[in-house]
């Protein structure tokens, strides 16, 4: 029945959207249909980080009907909404609220936009859920095999997953006792700092992504800004942008920028969109404090690695978002949602429990 009802759900975004198929769409189906031709050197061409959605995409876009892909989506949409219910299940002990949880997931219109869209968000959102579970729970051998198996496939997922799957390397390090809780923290401090570091000098302008932040812009809908001075190229760094943006201001500036760039990444609303749309997004924002709250009471019931754990895997997110930038819509913000709804569950089962 719920099955039924989701996809009933899905079928009326489709209706009201349709399925979406252009910019960022069209470069994961342009690699789909290298793939499908043999030239696989041109299918990942600058898209190694995007492995996996676009081996995901070559399976279900070959027969040529994006209905295929988006209902491949959506069931997958609704495996990971199962495993994020036994997340909240092994936190909470509560059935019902977990059922509230994968309720939520499922008709949360911010995730389930990106169901009928061919962008590789409604996949990273999935495999990241999914990841999470076998994070989470006490592993078998067998366990152990997926946790490292979707691992893999959320690295090679979106660029963003490295910062999903480092703090779950180090849970599982600190879980089974290789590492002391102090060790785990330092060592996501090293990785994380090498992680930046590798960020700041990779080249990264043939797609014209240095540009914008050369710009100081916090939310970008375009790669094309006229800049006095500043010269790019293929080899072209996150560095180099920030040393022009150094020169040309100053630090007051850059901490400035990066303050407003953090905020940005919690907003879900936009200008530019209908007064219906905002209003619905704005629905969603109970989300942080709710969140907020299982968070801390996570922390203080002596579940701190899963705190930690989760803490870890935001900082990472808005970080890289907060030293690049924010995009027009909210696709960054919405990857960090399973991770909002399933402590925000941990809140409602806290509620519940006194009231009951």
């Amino acid at each position: 029945m719920l099955l039924l009802l989701y996809l009933l759900f899905i079928n009326g975004i489709v209706h009201q959207t349709g399925i979406i198929t252009i910019n960022e769409a069209e470069k994961y189906i342009s690699a789909a249909k290298s793939l499908y031709k043999g030239n696989f050197t041109d299918a990942f061409s600058g898209l190694q980080f995007y492995t996996s959605y676009i081996l995901f995409l070559s399976v279900f876009y070959l027969p040529g009907n994006v209905v295929i892909v988006v209902a491949a989506q959506a069931l997958l949409s609704f495996t990971a909404s199962i495993y994020l219910r036994s997340i909240v299940e092994l936190l909470t002990k509560d059935k019902f609220v977990s059922i509230i949880g994968q309720c939520l997931f499922l008709f949360a219109f911010p995730i389930q936009s990106w169901t009928t869209t061919l962008f590789s968000d409604s996949f990273f959102i999935s495999v990241s859920t999914i990841t999470l579970y076998y994070t989470l729970k006490e592993k078998t051998k067998k366990d152990t095999i997926l946790w490292f198996m979707f691992n893999l496939v959320l690295v090679f997922a979106r660029p963003p997953g490295i910062f999903f799957v480092l703090p779950s390397i180090i849970f599982y390090l600190h879980q089974t006792r290789w590492l002391t809780a102090k060790s785990a923290i330092v060592l996501f401090l090293v990785s994380f700092t090498l992680i930046i570091f590798c960020i700041f000098h990779l080249p990264a302008e043939t797609k014209g992504y240095i540009r914008p932040i050369a710009a100081g812009r916090v939310i970008v809908d375009s790669n094309d800004y006229t800049l006095p001075d500043f010269t790019t190229n293929n080899k072209s760094t996150l560095a180099d942008a920030y040393s022009y943006l150094y020169n040309k201001k100053d630090i007051p500036f850059l901490i400035n920028l990066y303050t407003k760039k953090v905020l940005s990444f919690f907003k879900l609303t936009r200008p530019y969109y209908s007064k219906t749309h905002n209003f619905l997004l704005h629905s969603f924002y109970f989300l942080y404090l709710f969140a907020f709250t299982g968070l801390i009471s996570c922390w203080n019931k002596g579940n701190k690695s899963v705190s930690i754990l989760a803490i870890t895997i935001l900082l990472g997110i808005i970080n890289i978002v907060a030293l690049t930038y924010n995009e027009w819509h909210y696709r960054f913000t919405v990857t960090i949602f399973p991770i909002l709804i399933v402590f925000s569950m941990i809140s409602i089962a806290i509620i519940r429990k006194r009231f009951a």
